[in-house]
């Protein structure tokens, strides 16, 4: 075999900081050997006189201009680091000015929230963190831990191929080696007479002898390096990412992006921050077990950090009712997390009703976009509002048809208005993430999936095999696959669940809350910023309920494309549909009314056992009973709606009697709500809006001030307490 010599290294010439190095280190020896050599106090003065005057030359003229020229080259990062520091120092600042809480409320929520709120500042990774970032738990395992490292790592590949059959020439030369905080990069030379695919071809092989198994080992061309390997091996012992890890890039992200969100960090290692308003809709899909449930605890405590009540809303939209009940209370929700699909359906097309009403607005102001909106009419500035779908597989089954229009159209048309969705999966499949619905969610998040079949119908291509437990891919707008590791609260879930509840306690106690200017919200532990309502749009009617969410209230002018949009309660084009519906529905509706009367109640899950209906059908049933009158409010211990007695049906003939008892419960409970009253008597809501004007022309009740504002109390507090003392002296219904 020919073995080829390489050419002789040519003379580098000498450079300028040599030169003068070698004449200082022959100046130095003369200086020493004569102090040495010579006698007398005066020729040993004049050798150490030399030597400094030597030492001296050599500095000038030798050292100072190599630290000149290397600075100057570096120029650029030591610019980047001032820079940086810069930043910091400014965000700080605009921290301290905006986001210490002041206690609106002389209670404190509880004992912990109390000692959250007063403990405004910690030491963190990069200086002081201030509320509420400073709840974050910090990470007990920061780095990984791995067999290769720099010094080693040629030398167990080049076993590694060897064993693996592969003709290895030489060293393996490592090019470059990066750790992320689950993965290893190591970038090498290519052998002579070796092509990446023949090594591609024996991935199985050289996994079995790097690590006795092929989980989560990849082969793939090097970057920024020619005819150069790269092999992705997962760490021994991966490495934590926490939220508080990334935080600080979190914070100077924060005028630059709209809705910043923590993604975690790359494979190298470096965080990963996306803008939620740019993606502008996410599909995100993860097997049970792959960390999608935590990727999305992270989403929403990163735009819950970050933005006020007054800057975003949301809506959580949870079918397994346990993934998203720990946001229950904060003040940023649209209302109490939904778990029923039938609220879903109501909820979702409440936000294309809103949607379509922020249009109008734009088209008003000649205004594309909501940045352009808010910076032109600041006063009535709108809300970024997110809409969280955690499980979407679940409400296709239910009412695929109505959840898929709805979120079509929202995915379509929402991003110039402000509002943006993540739908979360763990079943991708074409049923249920349909192509219509793929083509309006450029921004995918995978993370482990049951099969190869699965990433392709969410990343529309293959992928690596991912470890689980926060190992995912991303692709942002379209763009080309990145694997990452997701970020978390914390590994433990106890920690996690504090940092939310600090968290929420600190929004309440802050005074973005008290500027929402809303006196009817209840800010007591039970319903804290639970309210149904919505402060800066109008997607309710004109009173405004601190414990009814939105779709609770019957609004008939929306009935049809709002419960259901598919399959209406009573939607006849004329009168003769109308009358043949009536005629098919007239025997299930009748066993419907027998049931009820016999059972003293009704429930949707009654009728589709008794009757053998489906949902649709049966809460079309229930419905209709509501609408007639013919149940009332919703029982919890026995989970229906009561049945409305003949002798409860005759007493709503008497206006006296049905006055009486309104004014009774409003004394009582000092609250003025339709809805309550409507559950009550166990009437429609129209009928209570006429008894409550009546109640105003008798001076009981004061008129809404203003359109979105409910109706008040006129009686003073002594009339009240005479009138519930002769009310308790009579024999009337004990309410």
């Amino acid at each position: 075999m020919e073995v080829r010599t390489p050419p002789a290294a040519e003379k580098k010439k000498e450079s300028f900081f040599q030169f003068i190095t070698r004449l200082a280190v022959i100046g130095a020896a003369i200086c020493v050997g004569g102090y040495f050599a010579l006698k007398g106090e005066d020729m040993h003065a004049l050798a150490l006189k030399g030597l400094r005057l030597v030492g001296m030359v050599w500095l000038i003229f030798g050292l100072a201009p190599v630290l000149l020229q290397q600075a100057w080259r570096d120029r650029a990062k030591w610019w980047a680091a001032i820079r940086r520091w810069m930043k910091q120092q400014k965000g700080q600042r605009a921290m301290s000015d905006t986001l210490t809480p002041v206690i609106a409320h002389s209670e404190p929520v509880s004992d912990r929230s109390a000692s959250v709120v007063s403990d405004q500042s910690v030491p963190g990774q990069f200086g002081i963190l201030l509320a509420p970032y400073s709840l974050l738990p910090s990470n007990p395992r920061p780095h990984a831990s791995s067999k290769l490292r720099a010094d080693n790592a040629g030398e167990i590949i080049s076993d590694a191929l060897q064993l693996a059959g592969l003709p290895v020439e030489g060293d393996i030369q490592v090019l470059n080696l990066e750790s992320g905080p689950t993965l290893q990069t190591v970038s090498f030379q290519l052998p002579p007479r070796l092509q990446l695919s023949k090594i591609s071809s024996k991935k199985e092989d050289i996994a079995n002898h790097l690590f006795g198994h092929s989980l989560g080992f990849d082969i793939t061309s090097a970057t920024n390096f020619r005819s150069a390997a790269a092999f992705v091996l997962p760490h021994d012992e991966r490495a934590y990412v926490y939220m508080r890890d990334v935080v600080q890039d979190l914070i100077n992200m924060k005028g630059k992006m709209a809705l910043p969100v923590i993604f975690g960090k790359d494979v190298r290692g470096k965080p990963m921050i996306q803008d939620l308003a740019k993606m502008p809709h996410l599909l995100l899909a993860g097997a049970t077990g792959s960390g999608k449930s935590v990727y999305i605890n992270t989403v929403l405590t990163s735009l819950l950090s970050t933005q006020s009540p007054i800057e975003l809303r949301l809506l959580l939209i949870d079918p397994k009712q346990v993934e998203l009940a720990v946001y229950r209370g904060y003040p940023h929700l649209l209302s109490p997390p939904v778990t029923e699909p039938k609220q879903a359906i109501a909820a979702l097309s409440k936000i294309v009703v809103e949607m379509e009403r922020r249009y109008e607005l734009l088209a008003k102001t000649f205004t594309r976009n909501i940045v352009q909106y808010n910076k032109k009419m600041p006063n009535e500035a709108l809300p970024y509002i997110v809409v969280v779908i955690d499980e979407y597989a679940d409400l296709m089954v239910v009412a695929g048809a109505a959840v898929e229009e709805s979120v079509q159209r929202i995915a379509q048309k929402a991003r110039a208005a402000g509002i943006h969705l993540i739908l979360g999966t763990q079943r991708p499949s074409v049923d249920v993430v349909t192509g219509v619905i793929k083509a309006n969610l450029p921004s995918r998040v995978a993370f482990r999936l049951e099969s190869t079949h699965d990433y392709r119908t969410v990343l529309d291509g293959a992928a690596p095999q991912l470890l689980g437990f926060g190992d995912g891919i991303c692709r942002i707008q379209g763009g080309s696959p990145q694997r990452f590791q997701s970020a978390s609260i914390s590994v433990e879930d106890m920690e996690s669940t504090n940092f939310i509840e600090d968290l929420k306690a600190y929004w309440i106690n802050s005074n973005q809350v008290s500027a929402l200017g809303q006196e009817e919200w209840d800010m007591s532990e039970e319903v804290a910023g639970a309210a149904a309502q919505d402060i800066s749009t109008e997607l309710m009617e004109s009173e405004i309920h601190d414990d009814v969410p939105p779709w609770e209230e019957t609004q008939e002018e929306h009935l049809e494309e709002e419960v259901i949009a598919a399959e209406p309660y009573l939607a006849p084009d004329d009168e003769e549909d109308e009358e043949e519906e009536e005629a098919d529905e007239g025997e299930p509706y009748e066993k419907a009314l027998k049931l009820g009367r016999k059972q003293g109640g009704i429930s949707v899950a009654m009728l589709q056992r008794s009757l053998r209906i489906g949902y649709v059908a049966a809460a079309q049933l229930l419905q209709r009973m509501v609408d007639e009158g013919r149940v009332g409010a919703h029982d919890p211990e026995r989970n229906m709606r009561l049945w409305i007695t003949s002798k409860e049906e005759q007493t709503l003939d008497d206006k006296a009697m049905m006055l009486n008892r309104m004014k009774r419960y409003i004394c009582r409970t000092r609250t003025v709500k339709s809805t309550e009253l409507r559950d009550l008597l166990g009437v429609r809501r129209e009928k209570v809006l006429q008894y409550m004007q009546e109640l105003t022309d008798e001076g009981f009740l004061d008129p809404p001030k203003a359109a979105r504002l409910g109706y008040t109390i006129a009686w003073s507090e002594e009339e009240i307490q005479q009138f519930l003392a002769q009310m308790d002296a009579e024999d009337g219904d004990d309410i």
